[in-house]
């Protein structure tokens, strides 16, 4: 990200990461497997045949609690019959006929798909009863509130059995409250700040976010909703565990006015959709795209109120660049799969074990790495579109790239930036799979010399040609050698020129005669 505000420093007043949109979810672990509900309904003194009605008693202290919430906001809780109602909409509709400077605004009800459990036993009823997992539908209650701390945000709550909860809120409008804290100047507009008097202290401010008691915190919003549900912990003997369901860690770019933005984003997602293929998008998200990766990456364009926005997309999660309120560019992480992510840690529960890369965990305690996994990515984006921030003319860097050279005391030619082998050997080693760990001679192989044979001779006669081909990259400063390996790496030179060089030759003629 540092080269990419260095290149754009002369039209950028500032750079916020943190937290968008954040969905907690909170369950009790006891009563999410079978034998888990077999000991609670024993320890309740319930049986089996008993379930239903036993189930139904909590459901119904869970709806008499919400509905007399909504009795004291408005006349009665409103229920949303169609999944096209933004229930967002419904509540800010709600706070506009009747504004408060915080507290809950109302309380709305919906059937949705959930999972649940039912007791089953065979037809022959040889087997003992038992518990089995399955799709359905129930109620669920969607308490919205002004929070102090987090602004707007709701509660939802389901209504049956294993009664999981979940929490959604905002990190800009957290770090709002803290700013009017703290005084700083600043102008928004919807999710975006737009300016910020000092940058660096509002992204203090957003830090902190990561290190609140976040069990705690979610605990006490949940109860705040439904009160009903402290009894249940109670009964359960265990408080809920909060695991983070969705995120979305988003790094707004402030540039200093539409116009600055307007310059550069049409080629930034020109530059996106042509040259970010599969290997650089897992490279984004912290991957290595290899042969038995099993899931789909995909890329797609879309013109959206709030801008223009390019998405790239693999197994769930996903990294997202839009142009916001005029003058921010969002480049937005969205997190649905932690555990397709690597941290460092120590196993779980064995806190004897060895460090090393392991899955990321959903649960809230993983929250801090999961944020540097977000700012991760939105970095490495940044980075990739820092060869597009070129204001030096295409002339300047082809130029002397055409002329002799020398390494090693050897003179050699000069390349040939628009045709033959030379383009075939740049757009190679720029693959997105050799950022990270470079390339070696064997992996440009197969690109450069399909269908080669394993005839030791024509091997040899290939290898030759490669050998040659690095040593004139080279001597142009485009890779330089790893010390003591067999392995190459681009360059900052070389990416900013081959960047340039594969840009203008996939530029579209089209294009070029409407601005001429």
């Amino acid at each position: 990200m540092r080269r990419f505000i260095t290149r754009l420093r002369d039209k950028i007043t500032g750079v916020i990461a943190g937290f968008d949109r954040i969905v907690f979810r909170g369950s009790l672990l006891p009563l999410c497997h079978a034998d888990g509900m077999k000991d609670f309904l024993k320890r309740r003194g319930v049986l089996m045949k008993d379930f239903e009605p036993f189930a139904k008693s909590i459901t119904d202290m869970l709806r008499a609690a919400a509905d007399n919430t909504g009795a004291k906001l408005h006349e009665k809780v409103e229920l949303i019959k169609s999944p096209t109602i933004s229930k967002e909409m419904v509540a800010r509709n709600f706070l506009l006929d009747r504004p408060i400077p915080k507290g809950p605004i109302c309380v709305l009800s919906a059937v949705e798909p959930c999972w649940t459990w039912e007791v089953h036993r065979s037809r022959a009823r040889e087997t003992p009863q038992k518990f089995q997992p399955k799709p359905g539908k129930c109620l669920h209650y969607y308490h919205y509130f002004l929070d102090r701390r987090f602004g707007f945000m709701h509660v939802r709550i389901q209504t049956w059995f294993p009664f999981q909860v979940r929490v959604c809120m905002n990190g800009r409008d957290w770090l709002g409250k803290r700013l009017d804290e703290h005084r700083l100047r600043y102008r928004r507009a919807d999710n975006c700040f737009q300016w910020v008097a000092s940058p660096h202290r509002a992204q203090e401010l957003m830090d902190d976010m990561l290190r609140l008691p976040w069990p705690s915190i979610l605990d006490e919003l949940m109860v705040a909703a439904n009160p009903v549900l402290e009894t249940l912990m109670d009964q359960v003997g265990q408080r809920f565990y909060w695991t983070t369901w969705q995120s979305e860690w988003a790094t707004d770019v402030m540039f200093k006015d539409t116009e600055s933005l307007d310059a550069c984003y049409p080629a930034f997602l020109r530059y996106a959709m042509t040259n970010f293929k599969s290997p650089d998008v897992m490279r984004f998200l912290g991957r290595k795209l290899v042969g038995q990766y099993r899931g789909e990456v995909t890329t797609d364009f879309k013109l959206r109120v709030e801008g223009t926005r390019i998405k790239h997309a693999a197994k769930g999660n996903s990294i997202k660049m839009y142009n916001k309120q005029g003058n921010v560019l969002r480049i937005e992480q969205t997190t649905t799969d932690p555990n397709e992510f690597k941290v460092v840690r120590r196993a779980q529960g064995d806190p004897k074990s060895e460090r090393r890369p392991r899955p990321l965990r959903k649960g809230v305690v993983d929250i801090k790495r999961l944020a540097a996994v977000g700012q991760a990515s939105n970095s490495r984006y940044l980075d990739g579109l820092a060869a597009v921030v070129v204001e030096t003319p295409l002339q300047s860097i082809v130029d002397p790239l055409t002329s002799p050279a020398e390494i090693g005391g050897r003179r050699v030619r000069g390349l040939r930036p628009w045709a033959g082998p030379d383009v075939a050997l740049m757009d190679a080693v720029s693959r997105g799979e050799f950022v990270i760990n470079g390339f070696r001679s064997r992996d440009l192989l197969p690109l450069l010399f399909p269908g080669l044979s394993n005839e030791p001779k024509e091997r040899r006669r290939a290898s030759g040609k490669l050998t040659r081909l690095l040593r004139l990259l080279r001597a142009h400063g485009l890779i330089e050698r790893v010390a003591g390996s067999y392995r190459y790496l681009v360059t900052t030179r070389g990416r900013t020129a081959i960047a340039a060089i594969l840009a203008a030759r996939n530029a579209s003629l089209s294009k070029l005669e409407q601005c001429a």
